[in-house]
């Protein structure tokens, strides 16, 4: 088995785990606050990245710390306005509208940063909006806004900044030095807010210990952030980034499938159709990227489709 073909199984897996993510954090959440929970899985999961990359720890410097709090602190944001957000809607609807920030990134770099993409990525952009519009503006109209689908839609916004992030600090720094920061700023800022959100009565924590709540946690916070990072990064060694984001695309399909198999939950017709779009606008905005069959160096990160992505 090649290298490469090692790489592309491991994404796929990788891409499976990111997806049943979703779904095990709309269980879990029956059991804790949204806050705690982001707390609770990023601790974990700066504590397997602390082992796997113990021997960076002596080589982090000043300016790598100031780049890992930085992105850390947009990948705290994407976290705290996802996981709220899923309390209030579902696990396949969070998926697809969080897929958007795949498309995100390059529309924002184009319009602040005057990097514009080619026409399939806008072509991909707008199929992303038309179906962001179906899956989550109701029948009624925007006044209807599902409070949970605008929450998970700012997280998206927060990922998108966050990848743009990544993408312009990664190349300076060691890769297991800004995983380790960004996921541990992530912990400390989503554990400081615990006592501001009481105080100012967002959010009162709570936790319930049950067997569902340790497997979500485990699931998130060590397979999907910890194990997913570690995959995606060796994985991009050895495969085109254009053929990770294609695999990453499907994060929203495997989300679905296990929401519907775990949960019963169903999409309308209304929903699919809007699924459909976004799902058609990622995979535009994916095959727009380099075309090359050679392989990227590894991102910082799973930020873009991972960390971000999959929950």
């Amino acid at each position: 088995m090649t290298d490469r073909l090692k790489a592309e199984l491991s994404l796929a897996f990788a891409t499976l785990v990111w997806g049943s993510t979703f779904v095990a954090s709309k269980a879990g959440l029956s059991y804790i606050s949204p806050i705690a929970y982001v707390a609770a899985r990023s601790v974990l999961g700066s504590i397997a990245l602390l082992f796997y990359f113990r021997s960076v720890l002596p080589r982090i410097g000043w300016d790598e710390l100031k780049a890992g709090v930085l992105i850390g602190s947009f990948l705290f944001a994407g976290y705290a306005c996802l996981t709220a957000g899923m309390t209030h809607t579902t696990a396949s609807k969070a998926a697809f509208i969080n897929t958007f920030e795949s498309v995100l990134p390059a529309v924002l770099l184009a319009i602040f940063w005057r990097k514009p993409g080619p026409p399939l990525l806008w072509a991909g952009s707008v199929a992303a909006v038309i179906g962001l519009y179906f899956l989550s503006v109701p029948p009624g109209g925007i006044t209807e806004l599902n409070r949970g689908d605008l929450l998970v839609l700012c997280g998206a916004l927060m990922f998108s900044f966050h990848t743009i992030s990544v993408g312009f600090l990664s190349p300076r720094h060691e890769v297991g030095a800004l995983a380790v920061i960004q996921v541990g700023t992530t912990a400390v800022l989503s554990l400081c807010s615990l006592p501001v959100f009481a105080a100012s009565g967002i959010e009162r924590a709570w936790l319930v210990f049950d067997p569902v709540l340790a497997l979500a946690l485990l699931l998130s916070g060590v397979f999907s952030l910890a194990i997913g990072l570690t995959i995606q990064t060796w994985a991009q060694r050895h495969t085109p980034a254009s053929h990770a984001a294609l695999f990453f695309s499907l994060i929203p399909v495997f989300a679905g499938l296990a929401s519907f198999i775990f949960l019963g939950e169903r999409l309308g017709r209304r929903e699919l159709a809007g699924g459909a779009c976004i799902f058609a606008g990622v995979l535009m905005a994916s095959m727009s990227h380099s075309s090359s069959v050679e392989p990227h160096a590894p991102t910082a990160d799973a930020a873009e489709y991972g960390l971000g992505g999959g929950l």
